[in-house]
Protein backbone atom coordinates (compact mmCIF):
# COMPACT_ATOMS: atom_id res chain seq x y z
CA UNK A 1 0.00 0.00 0.00
CA UNK A 2 1.63 3.08 -1.38
CA UNK A 3 -1.07 5.49 0.07
CA UNK A 4 1.28 8.30 0.76
CA UNK A 5 3.15 8.70 -2.90
CA UNK A 6 6.66 8.42 -3.65
CA UNK A 7 7.14 11.50 -5.64
CA UNK A 8 6.10 13.61 -2.41
CA UNK A 9 7.84 11.31 -0.27
CA UNK A 10 11.02 12.02 -2.49
CA UNK A 11 10.33 15.76 -2.36
CA UNK A 12 10.31 15.43 2.04
CA UNK A 13 13.56 14.03 1.67
CA UNK A 14 15.08 16.49 -0.66
CA UNK A 15 13.48 19.17 1.38
CA UNK A 16 14.78 17.76 4.69
CA UNK A 17 18.15 16.98 3.61
CA UNK A 18 18.44 20.60 1.76
CA UNK A 19 17.28 22.42 3.73
CA UNK A 20 19.68 25.70 4.69
CA UNK A 21 20.45 24.99 8.89
CA UNK A 22 22.66 26.88 10.95
CA UNK A 23 24.59 24.21 12.25
CA UNK A 24 26.44 20.68 10.58
CA UNK A 25 24.92 17.89 10.87
CA UNK A 26 22.33 17.50 8.10
CA UNK A 27 24.68 15.60 5.89
CA UNK A 28 23.86 12.55 7.92
CA UNK A 29 20.49 12.19 6.78
CA UNK A 30 20.52 10.76 3.36
CA UNK A 31 22.87 8.14 5.21
CA UNK A 32 19.86 7.53 7.52
CA UNK A 33 17.11 7.42 4.53
CA UNK A 34 19.52 4.64 3.06
CA UNK A 35 19.80 2.98 5.81
CA UNK A 36 16.26 3.20 6.63
CA UNK A 37 15.74 1.62 2.91
CA UNK A 38 18.29 -0.99 3.28
CA UNK A 39 16.37 -2.20 6.89
CA UNK A 40 13.95 -2.82 4.53
CA UNK A 41 15.16 -4.20 1.19
CA UNK A 42 17.17 -6.93 3.71
CA UNK A 43 14.25 -8.42 4.84
CA UNK A 44 12.05 -8.51 1.42
CA UNK A 45 14.52 -8.58 -1.36
CA UNK A 46 15.80 -12.48 -2.22
CA UNK A 47 19.14 -10.82 -3.27
CA UNK A 48 19.66 -9.83 0.54
CA UNK A 49 18.98 -13.55 1.58
CA UNK A 50 21.19 -14.82 4.23
CA UNK A 51 22.48 -11.11 4.41
CA UNK A 52 22.36 -8.89 7.15
CA UNK A 53 22.71 -5.21 7.74
CA UNK A 54 25.48 -3.53 9.82
CA UNK A 55 24.48 -1.28 12.57
CA UNK A 56 25.42 2.45 12.10
CA UNK A 57 28.96 4.01 12.49
CA UNK A 58 29.37 7.75 13.35
CA UNK A 59 29.38 10.15 10.21
CA UNK A 60 31.86 12.20 11.68
CA UNK A 61 34.93 10.28 11.19
CA UNK A 62 36.98 10.51 8.09
CA UNK A 63 36.29 8.23 5.20
CA UNK A 64 40.09 7.38 4.86
CA UNK A 65 40.32 5.97 8.50
CA UNK A 66 36.88 4.96 9.24
CA UNK A 67 37.15 0.87 10.03
CA UNK A 68 34.00 0.85 7.70
CA UNK A 69 33.04 -0.30 3.92
CA UNK A 70 30.34 2.87 3.65
CA UNK A 71 28.10 4.51 5.42
CA UNK A 72 25.75 1.24 4.77
CA UNK A 73 27.00 -1.88 4.75
CA UNK A 74 25.03 -5.03 4.23
CA UNK A 75 27.18 -8.39 5.18
CA UNK A 76 26.56 -11.86 4.27
CA UNK A 77 28.37 -14.19 6.81
CA UNK A 78 32.34 -12.39 6.84
CA UNK A 79 32.00 -10.56 3.63
CA UNK A 80 30.39 -7.21 2.89
CA UNK A 81 27.60 -7.86 0.25
CA UNK A 82 26.93 -4.36 -0.38
CA UNK A 83 27.86 -0.99 0.89
CA UNK A 84 26.68 2.31 0.14
CA UNK A 85 28.33 5.86 -0.07
CA UNK A 86 26.70 8.88 0.30
CA UNK A 87 27.31 12.43 -1.06
CA UNK A 88 24.77 15.06 -0.33
CA UNK A 89 26.42 18.12 -1.98
CA UNK A 90 29.61 16.99 -3.36
CA UNK A 91 29.88 15.35 -6.70
CA UNK A 92 31.65 11.93 -7.24
CA UNK A 93 35.27 12.49 -8.23
CA UNK A 94 37.91 10.33 -9.52
CA UNK A 95 39.21 10.76 -5.99
CA UNK A 96 36.11 9.31 -4.48
CA UNK A 97 36.68 6.11 -6.86
CA UNK A 98 40.41 6.05 -5.23
CA UNK A 99 39.26 5.99 -1.77
CA UNK A 100 36.35 3.53 -2.49
CA UNK A 101 39.00 1.21 -4.42
CA UNK A 102 41.06 0.88 -1.17
CA UNK A 103 37.59 -0.19 0.54
CA UNK A 104 36.80 -2.58 -2.11
CA UNK A 105 40.29 -4.15 -1.75
CA UNK A 106 40.32 -4.12 2.09
CA UNK A 107 36.51 -5.71 2.56
CA UNK A 108 36.36 -7.64 -0.47
CA UNK A 109 32.95 -6.16 -1.20
CA UNK A 110 31.05 -7.19 -4.12
CA UNK A 111 28.85 -4.51 -4.68
CA UNK A 112 29.92 -0.85 -3.75
CA UNK A 113 27.61 2.14 -4.60
CA UNK A 114 28.59 6.16 -4.50
CA UNK A 115 25.62 8.30 -4.73
CA UNK A 116 25.39 12.54 -4.69
CA UNK A 117 22.93 14.88 -4.09
CA UNK A 118 25.29 16.48 -7.07
CA UNK A 119 26.11 15.24 -10.80
CA UNK A 120 29.70 14.23 -11.55
CA UNK A 121 31.59 16.94 -13.39
CA UNK A 122 31.80 16.26 -17.35
CA UNK A 123 35.58 16.16 -17.18
CA UNK A 124 35.35 13.62 -14.65
CA UNK A 125 33.05 11.09 -16.02
CA UNK A 126 35.77 9.49 -18.37
CA UNK A 127 38.32 8.66 -15.44
CA UNK A 128 35.19 7.73 -13.22
CA UNK A 129 34.00 5.40 -15.99
CA UNK A 130 37.86 3.82 -16.23
CA UNK A 131 38.11 3.23 -12.52
CA UNK A 132 34.96 1.63 -12.62
CA UNK A 133 36.06 -0.27 -15.20
CA UNK A 134 39.22 -1.19 -13.65
CA UNK A 135 37.81 -2.32 -10.43
CA UNK A 136 35.47 -4.76 -12.07
CA UNK A 137 38.07 -6.42 -14.09
CA UNK A 138 40.79 -6.57 -11.11
CA UNK A 139 38.22 -7.08 -8.36
CA UNK A 140 34.96 -8.22 -9.74
CA UNK A 141 33.24 -5.46 -7.68
CA UNK A 142 30.32 -3.99 -9.17
CA UNK A 143 30.95 -0.32 -8.48
CA UNK A 144 27.43 2.16 -9.32
CA UNK A 145 28.01 5.65 -9.55
CA UNK A 146 24.62 7.71 -9.00
CA UNK A 147 22.20 10.19 -8.34
CA UNK A 148 21.09 10.36 -4.83
CA UNK A 149 17.23 11.07 -5.12
CA UNK A 150 17.14 8.90 -8.05
CA UNK A 151 18.66 5.65 -6.23
CA UNK A 152 15.84 6.37 -3.38
CA UNK A 153 12.82 6.64 -6.14
CA UNK A 154 14.01 3.42 -7.53
CA UNK A 155 14.13 1.78 -4.22
CA UNK A 156 10.97 3.03 -3.06
CA UNK A 157 9.03 1.36 -5.85
CA UNK A 158 10.64 -1.86 -5.12
CA UNK A 159 9.41 -2.22 -1.36
CA UNK A 160 5.99 -3.38 -0.66
CA UNK A 161 5.28 -0.19 1.94
CA UNK A 162 6.76 3.54 1.59
CA UNK A 163 5.22 3.76 4.91
CA UNK A 164 7.06 1.34 6.60
CA UNK A 165 10.66 3.51 4.85
CA UNK A 166 8.84 6.91 6.37
CA UNK A 167 8.82 5.40 10.06
CA UNK A 168 11.98 4.07 9.96
CA UNK A 169 13.46 6.88 8.90
CA UNK A 170 11.67 9.29 11.37
CA UNK A 171 12.67 6.83 13.93
CA UNK A 172 16.03 6.91 13.35
CA UNK A 173 15.66 10.72 12.74
CA UNK A 174 14.78 10.95 16.20
CA UNK A 175 17.15 8.75 18.07
CA UNK A 176 20.62 9.67 16.86
CA UNK A 177 22.73 11.69 18.82
CA UNK A 178 24.43 12.97 16.26
CA UNK A 179 22.01 15.32 14.86
CA UNK A 180 20.23 18.73 16.34
CA UNK A 181 17.17 19.61 17.82
CA UNK A 182 16.50 21.17 14.44
CA UNK A 183 16.93 18.36 12.07
CA UNK A 184 14.68 16.20 13.82
CA UNK A 185 12.06 19.44 14.16
CA UNK A 186 12.22 20.06 10.32
CA UNK A 187 11.01 16.65 9.66
CA UNK A 188 7.96 16.83 12.30
CA UNK A 189 7.34 20.08 10.30
CA UNK A 190 7.00 18.51 6.75
CA UNK A 191 5.45 15.68 7.40
CA UNK A 192 2.86 17.94 8.91
CA UNK A 193 3.02 19.89 5.81
CA UNK A 194 2.85 17.35 3.04
CA UNK A 195 0.79 14.42 5.08
CA UNK A 196 -1.51 15.47 7.40
CA UNK A 197 -4.84 15.76 6.32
Amino acid sequence: NNDIGISKLIYLLRQHFEYKYLNHGASKLPMLAFYAMYFILVKEMERYAGTELKDLGSHTAPDDNSNSAGDVEVIKGDIVFEAVEVKLDKPITPQFLQVAYKKIQKFKIQRYYILSGKPPKLEDLSAINSLIFEIDQKHGCHVIVNGLYETLYYYLRLISNVQKFLNKYIELVEGDSELNLNHKQKLIELIELLFKP
